[in-house]
């Protein structure tokens, strides 16, 4: 940690400590187990640049996991104002409705993603992406007891890439 602040003191530009204090609160959340530390750096990181989408977010998922859903909602608002596209903002919205309780909401914005990002080809790495979100869809099926759209979702993986099926 003690790196990351003497780099964010000599940072150049606004956007360098921003990048930096996200780096920092990642570290403090992951390693450290600190998420007061890793709010905090993110706070500074607003001073810095209050457009920057990722800080919001990042924030966002501090709150939800402190169950704070009111905060992570209007932290996630804020973001998604910046970044309307954002799909990783949007799969925040998912997960902060699911642990909310809201599992319908859920499948609904998480099927609305999919569908917002569906294309005729995709790359390796759209591919794998694509592949993780219609798991967590096909999971979140099975959790909320609706097998036949969990087994029709874990189906379209199998489609999507054959590799994976076998």
């Amino acid at each position: 940690a003690r790196l990351y602040e003497k780099r964010i003191k000599h940072a150049q530009t606004p956007g360098d400590r921003v990048r930096l204090r996200l780096d920092l609160a990642k570290v403090l959340e992951e390693r450290s187990r600190d998420s007061k530390a890793a709010q905090a750096a993110l706070e500074a990181a607003f001073s810095d640049d209050p457009t920057d989408a990722d800080s919001y977010l990042r924030i966002s998922q501090i709150y939800r996991q402190q169950r704070d859903f009111a905060k992570a909602r209007e932290a996630n608002d804020k973001a998604r104002a910046l970044d309307p596209n954002s799909v990783e903002i949007r799969y925040n919205e998912v997960n902060l409705l699911e642990a909310e309780g809201k599992n319908a909401e859920a499948i609904n914005l998480m099927k609305e993603i999919l569908a917002s990002t569906a294309k005729k080809t995709y790359n390796p790495a759209e591919r794998g992406n694509r592949s993780a979100l219609l798991e967590r869809l096909g999971f979140m099926y099975r959790n909320s007891e609706q097998f036949g759209p969990a087994v029709e979702t874990f189906r379209q993986i199998a489609e999507l890439d054959p590799d994976l099926a076998a």
